[in-house]
């Protein structure tokens, strides 16, 4: 092996790259106090880190970077997927349930009824289908008409879908909903969903909150569905599945 002792190399043509091209491997081996911009790269620049495990995160520790296991939190909240409504569809379904989520929450933007005085709610995948029996539950609306507040409530019982609320069509005045499904993978207890919605019509406003069980059975839910009862959704809006995980 030679060596070349020199204070500086620089490349002939002006503006030029300088390459250090290495033997064999082809690699440069820069030894212990090298220096980048005047900073040693043995104490600062970590050029390799090994991945680790699966599901590690690059961590610093003051010094080095390192692979590391992710720290233990509270839950957390993640996109799955999103269905864009186009047709007119009277449902939209999730059929893919992760057991990497305990609970799970969909999201409707921008909705539109065919025609008015819908309602909306969900419906469970149990056994291979979606159930059409056993919901109950209650749910708590407040009617704004007029500026004057008047709430309703009501409460169904093995009703065919978890009834959250009215659902209406007013034209370039989209309706959101918000509903959330909890411990869907556990199968010795009755299922418990809540939700609420924001809706208006040509005059009036409606704020929903309701909560709701499926009671046919304790099994463990495979699917959730988006469930408009007494008109189809229009050509326009979302709705979005997402995974609830706990530490």
């Amino acid at each position: 092996m030679s060596t070349l002792q020199v204070d500086s190399i620089v490349a002939s043509t002006s503006g030029a790259d300088l390459n250090l091209d290495g033997a064999g491997s082809g690699v440069v081996n820069l030894a212990t106090g090298a220096e980048l911009n005047g900073t040693a790269l043995t104490s600062t620049f970590n050029p390799y880190v090994a991945p680790g495990t699966s599901g590690n995160l690059l961590t610093s520790n003051g010094s080095a970077w390192t692979s590391a296991t992710p720290a233990a939190g509270g839950s957390s909240i993640e996109w799955i997927s999103t269905t864009n409504i186009t047709g007119s569809p009277t449902s939209v379904s999730f059929d893919t349930l992760s057991t990497d989520y305990k609970h799970f929450r969909l999201i409707g933007y921008d909705l539109l009824r065919a025609s008015s005085n819908g309602r909306w709610g969900l419906r469970y995948k149990v056994g291979g289908s979606y159930v059409t029996a056993s919901y109950t539950g209650a749910t708590l609306q407040i009617y704004n008409s007029t500026h004057a507040s008047q709430p309703w409530s009501f409460v169904d019982i093995s009703s065919a879908f978890a009834d959250f609320g009215f659902f209406n069509s007013v034209a370039n005045e989209g309706q959101f909903f918000d509903a959330t499904v909890y411990s869907v993978h556990n199968a010795t207890s009755y299922k418990m969903m809540s939700g609420e919605s924001a809706v208006k019509d040509s005059s009036n406003f409606y704020v929903t909150r309701g909560s709701g069980f499926y009671l046919g059975a304790t099994g463990a839910v495979t699917g959730i569905q988006a469930y408009f009862d007494g008109a189809a959704l229009q050509n326009q809006g979302s709705i979005s599945l997402y995974g609830i995980k706990e530490a």
